[in-house]
Parts: C-alpha cells; sequence; structure tokens
C-alpha cells in the first residue's frame, strides 16, 4: 500500500491519501484536478501501517484543512 503527498500548483494545496494502485490514483486524480499535482513524497509499506500513518498525519494537520483529504501548504506540511 502507498501514502502518498500531493500538492496542487500554483494554489499549493496538499492532498495526503492512501492507495493499492497508486498510479492509477495519480492519474485519476490529475484528470479530476483543473491544476497541476506534483508528487511530493510517497511511503510504502504494509497496508495496517501506513493507514495509521494516514490517519496520525489527518489528525496532525486537521487545524489547515480545507477539504477531506486537501489541506492548506504551509510550514506544517513542509
Amino acid at each position: 500500500m502507498t501514502l502518498y503527498i500531493l500538492k496542487a500548483v500554483p494554489s499549493g494545496l496538499i492532498k495526503i491519501g492512501i492507495s493499492n494502485q497508486f498510479d492509477r490514483r495519480l492519474s485519476a486524480i490529475r484528470r479530476q484536478n483543473s491544476e497541476s499535482v506534483e508528487v511530493v513524497r510517497t511511503y510504502h509499506d504494509d497496508g495496517e501501517y501506513i493507514r495509521q500513518l494516514e490517519k496520525e498525519l489527518h489528525e496532525e494537520l486537521n487545524a489547515i484543512r480545507w477539504q477531506c483529504e486537501w489541506f492548506h501548504g504551509g510550514s506544517e506540511v513542509d
């Protein structure tokens, strides 16, 4: 499983999500987004660890959440 961190350009919005098929997911996100979407970082591990890591990141960044898995960019995300 893959945890991914993406950045929309030029807005700077950050998406944090997980997928078993990262390449397909990235392609779908890019098609659905009017902005360019760049890969910031990926993490690969077993599903349990990746799901827990995503949950912790979402909780830690809740104060800058924009919508669902999208967050405002900033020093918290860098």
